[in-house]
């Protein structure tokens, strides 16, 4: 699988393509040139320019939208915000399109640089716009990078790299609820998309924003491949959450052990595993409870968030924190009856 095939077969039917916010919509015409004769698939091609916009910016662009508009089962829309899905949605109701196969962003950039935190909420939002349009089993969000802006482990020099300057686009799909299934470099991909414009010169070339004819550099950038999680997938690299939780317990009956209980009780999913460690106690003058303050790690590969009563992890935290205070307040005789429950 690679940017040239979407990992799309051969042999299936009414495959439905999405592609984002290209540029000057070489993408668009190389992929199809790869995929018409040999799949059943229809291509929606946009880009967030309009036509008049776009046409303007890029000297080679009319002659792309021509070849795009001849082509069967391709439809070519100008204005359409990735971030936003109403638009698309009117066009997948007037096509009878319930949901998108595979949905694609090639190096997405705001205007001007070191927008680090406008950059993720670019990412988020566009994961929480696919998640709704994409197929719910099979379906896949295709997302291009340039070097380092992922933050993922597969980074080239990722133990070089300063995490806060990443764009950290595992976790913004995680936001989303989606899962990292696939990463891989994306040099041999647009070489052979290049490849396809040999004989009219209309091979993808990945563009800046608003930058006209002026190419991006994408060697070394990488293509991260997200989907809905169920049990049968398996993110590329765990997801770990990290908390600090302060609670009150009883030094007499409290363990380790008894706290994992209540926290495998609380999330119910086995996909997901924890480990506990103090960092601080304190005990107040007079009061028989400890002050405790533990890191809760919550690691998976399977699950895009800790799934408890929606997305909110942190209410997750706090029911927790109110259980653990509950218990600390307990009687023996109250203790030993929770622990007889929970088979402790």
């Amino acid at each position: 699988a690679d940017l040239t095939n979407l990992g799309l077969l051969k042999n299936h039917c009414n495959q439905n393509i999405l592609i984002v916010g290209d540029g000057d919509l070489s993408y668009s015409l190389s992929l199809c040139r790869c995929l018409l004769n040999d799949y059943n698939v229809r291509v929606y091609c946009t880009t967030l320019d309009s036509r008049g916009k776009l046409l303007e910016n890029y000297s080679r662009c009319a002659q792309i939208v021509e070849c795009l508009e001849s082509l069967r089962n391709v439809c070519v829309l100008h204005g359409i915000d990735g971030t936003n899905n109403g638009l698309i949605k009117e066009y997948m109701k007037k096509d009878k399109v319930q949901y998108f196969d595979r949905i694609v962003w090639n190096f997405p950039h705001l205007c001007g640089k070191s927008r680090i935190h406008k950059h993720r909420k670019l990412l988020l939002d566009f994961f929480k716009s696919s998640v709704e349009i994409i197929e719910p089993s099979e379906g896949q969000v295709w997302v291009a990078l340039t070097k380092g802006q992922g933050g993922t482990p597969r980074e080239p020099e990722y133990e070089n790299l300063v995490k806060g300057n990443t764009w950290q686009i595992q976790y913004k799909a995680a936001q989303a609820g989606l899962i990292m299934t696939d990463v891989f470099n994306t040099d041999d991909s647009i070489l052979k998309l290049h490849a396809t414009g040999f004989r009219d010169g209309l091979g993808y070339s990945p563009r800046g924003f608003h930058n006209g004819d002026h190419t991006l550099n994408s060697k070394g950038g990488l293509c991260h491949v997200f989907s809905l999680p169920d049990m049968m997938k398996h993110s590329v690299y765990r997801l770990v959450w990290k908390y600090d939780l302060a609670y009150m317990v009883n030094p007499e009956t409290f363990s380790f052990s008894f706290m994992g209980d209540v926290i495998s009780i609380l999330l119910q999913d086995p996909g997901i595993e924890f480990t506990i460690s103090d960092v601080d106690v304190y005990q107040r003058p007079g009061v028989a409870t400890l002050d405790k303050t533990s890191t809760i790690i919550f690691s998976s590969s399977t699950n895009a968030h800790l799934k408890y009563k929606g997305r909110d992890n942190n209410r997750f935290l706090i029911e927790l924190k109110t259980a653990l205070d509950n218990l600390a307040l307990m009687s023996m005789e109250d203790y030993n009856f929770n622990c007889n429950i929970t088979g402790q």
